[in-house]
């Protein structure tokens, strides 16, 4: 490419350009040629400036760029029927004129136009045969519709005619593009692909509308394109010989690759194409049990040959799970036969591929982002699988229950913004919520300490509005909280109360800077990750065995009413945004206990444990007890996994007889050795009354 351009800018020096920005050239026989940066820009001017009412845009798949720019101009594509090239056999993937004049029939006076790509992606690079095509420009003309062609593989579908069709073997590739485009009222083209430039498209049409429309574009804006770059691209329409040779090379190291994949038993889609190869990667033995074997398959091929292929592009329902495998122009014969040894070694001995699912099954397969299956339980792959989104509305949940908060964004130094919540005045009292529950389970928290404290929460990457999500180490999520504490103008020890997996953020902040912390309160939390049998499960059926346990277990469990609002408030308060939650995951797997650490921790500390918790096993909780000198135990009856919430009362007349101790001007250093006796309230379990309702 860089040879071509160096050429290209040789020729082009001192070369004339017509009115129209470009000279003329026998096979795009237009009265208006207007030269675009690009393809996509071509798209975008063509929907643009297109004239009369904009409606409804029949196509056999189009490019995304151009779907869009008809999208953004108000058209309406609509899409033939059986673009998917796994369904044929053949050289060509001709428009099925049924379907055509179906479509054209059911609205009447209602399509702007009638929009056909060349050698289209969206049926894997092949061909429109010159017979097919002239018949639809029929169709058009008796149902007065213009007929639109995106002709930036036009010569590369003419060397198809050329070589396949009736009646055309032995013509000139030129001429048979001339006669493709001369079916169409209009084309756009992008000319890095058969033209072997490196920017530059165009817009092209006789027809009057259109033409003035175009014309008026230039005159009042001016080019596009500066002088040389239409220079460049007049010199690469005009090297007719230099042009067909790079096209025949490229569909030649198509055809060779197509060759070594069928002789090794690779499932390619045949016959070879124009500009790439097509694997169906659900025809492999391989991925035979895998529920996504296009992002699987390319993942397997890139690591372990570096070859890089693509999802097709053709979508719906039945469309085939085919990997696309473009050749670039200019590939070399020996780059070819290394690829082709490649791919086939890996098929034939290569490792177990790594199974893949998408964390937003809705994402197009191209955007998606994929995390693997074997790390992620059952249950989230089946609400992965359902599209099932949190709620999300913890500002809603405190705003419902009168909670007199403010409500902020800060940025971080770590990159990206945090979330905050903030009420009262005093001395710092950060809560940091579990796993995928924000800020709403510390309502009560927010409505009834706030007088005596300046109650913060802050959301942690993937919750809420945060997304300061560069580092989910356990350190990461500290060093976060504490930033975004000081944007808060937080000043002097604070208070730290981490629930469930806060309670892991909360004892590495303790940890990594203890001359900041006042004290640290561990509710319902460990000294590990995933405590669930070595599992992340969806917060309902956490929160269904939690209340069950309650009401199989408890003398004075919530009646259903009450239980149902209590879920409803914990389902409001769920956040996470799934890729995170995902990488979360990983996290989980690799960041080691900090069993071995507690003895390190050296500011008062206060667990806190449900007598009923689900999740977090009493053991488990005597642990983090016992690993702490001088920790405080307190145990709160009645409650599961979340007693601030379902038991504030208690929970609440714990927490500040244990906070009153430690406030500024108290001592804030650690008791001398663990209480475990029953000389102190903290050591025996709570048990008064119902809590507030």
């Amino acid at each position: 490419m860089t040879e071509r351009m160096a050429r290209l800018t040789t020729m082009a020096a001192g070369l004339e350009l017509g009115a129209q920005g470009l000279p003329r050239v026998p096979w795009l026989a237009f009265e208006c040629v207007v030269p675009t940066p690009s393809g996509r820009t071509a798209e975008a001017l063509l929907c643009r400036t297109w004239p009369g009412i904009r409606q409804a845009v029949v196509h056999n798949g189009l490019f995304p760029t151009l779907l869009m720019s008809l999208a953004d101009n108000g058209f309406e594509p609509v899409a033939l029927s059986d673009c998917r090239p796994v369904t044929r056999t053949g050289p060509f993937r001709d428009v099925d004129l049924t379907a055509l004049r179906r479509i054209i029939g059911e609205r009447p006076g209602g399509v702007s136009m009638i929009c056909l790509e060349l050698s289209d992606n969206a049926q894997g690079g092949y061909p429109i045969s010159l017979a097919n095509l002239r018949e639809v420009r029929r169709i058009a003309v008796a149902a007065g519709i213009p007929l639109v062609l995106d002709a930036t593989r036009a010569l590369e579908n003419a060397a198809a005619v050329v070589e396949h069709e009736e009646g055309h073997q032995g013509r000139s590739i030129w001429k048979v593009t001339a006669d493709l485009l001369a079916t169409a009222d209009a084309v756009t083209m992008g000319l890095s692909k058969d033209f072997g430039i490196d920017f530059g498209g165009l817009v092209a049409t006789s027809r009057p509308g259109l033409a003035e429309l175009l014309r008026e574009q230039v005159s009042t804006r001016g080019h596009q394109v500066n002088l040389a770059g239409r220079r460049q691209i007049a010199a690469a329409l005009a090297d007719s010989g230099g042009v067909a040779e790079q096209v025949g090379r490229r569909r030649a190291a198509v055809k060779m690759l197509w060759n070594l994949l069928s002789r090794a038993g690779l499932p390619v889609i045949g016959p070879a194409a124009g500009h790439c190869v097509l694997l169906d990667a659900g025809a492999m033995k391989q991925f035979a049990d895998f529920e996504h074997p296009v992002p699987s398959c390319l993942d397997w091929i890139y690591e372990h040959t570096g070859v890089r292929g693509g999802p097709h592009l053709a979508t719906g329902a039945d469309a085939a799970p085919l990997i696309r495998l473009a050749v670039p122009v200019g590939t070399a014969t020996p780059d070819i036969r290394e690829i082709g040894k490649r791919l086939a070694r890996l098929y034939r001995s290569g490792p177990a591929p790594v199974e893949l699912i998408p964390v937003d099954p809705a994402a197009p397969s191209a955007q998606a982002a994929y995390h693997r299956a074997a790390g992620v339980p059952e249950d989230i792959k089946a609400a992965l699988r359902e599209g099932v989104r949190a709620k999300d509305d913890n500002l809603g949940v405190l705003k419902d229950f009168g909670a007199p908060v403010e409500h902020r964004i800060v940025g971080v130094p770590q990159g990206g913004e945090v979330e905050a919540f903030i009420a009262g005045d005093g001395p710092t009292l950060l809560f940091i919520h579990p796993f995928n529950i924000g800020a709403g389970v510390f309502r009560h928290q927010f409505a009834d300490l706030s007088d005596r404290y300046r109650v913060v929460v802050l959301h942690a990457p993937g919750v809420g509005r945060t997304n300061a999500s560069a580092d989910l180490t356990l350190r990461g999520l500290a060093e976060v909280h504490r930033a975004a504490l000081r944007e808060l103008g937080a000043t002097g020890p604070v208070h730290l109360a981490g629930a469930s997996f806060g309670g892991l953020t909360a004892q590495t902040y303790a940890l990594e800077h203890p001359d900041e912390v006042a004290s640290l309160t561990l509710i319902c939390s460990s000294y590990k990750c995933a405590n669930r049998v070595g599992e992340v499960n969806r917060l309902d059926v956490v929160l269904k065995e939690d209340f069950d346990r309650i009401a199989a277990d408890g003398a004075d469990a919530p009646d259903e009413r009450r239980r149902r609002h209590l879920e409803g408030v914990l389902l409001r308060s769920e956040s996470m945004d799934p890729q995170t939650g995902l990488r979360y995951l990983d996290v989980f797997a690799t960041e080691p206990d900090m069993l071995s650490r507690l003895p390190l921790i050296a500011v008062p500390t206060l667990v806190v444990q449900g007598r009923y918790d689900s999740v977090i096993p009493q053991k488990t909780a005597h642990l983090l007890r016992d690993g702490i000198a001088g920790c405080r135990y307190a145990e709160i009856d009645g409650a599961g996994h979340f007693p601030a919430l379902t038991r504030p009362d208690e929970f609440n007349s714990v927490l500040t007889a244990f906070l009153s101790e430690h406030d500024t001007g108290h001592d804030t250093g650690p008791a001398t050795g663990p209480a475990t006796g029953p000389d102190t309230e903290f050591d025996t379990p709570t048990t008064t009354g119902k809590g507030a309702q």
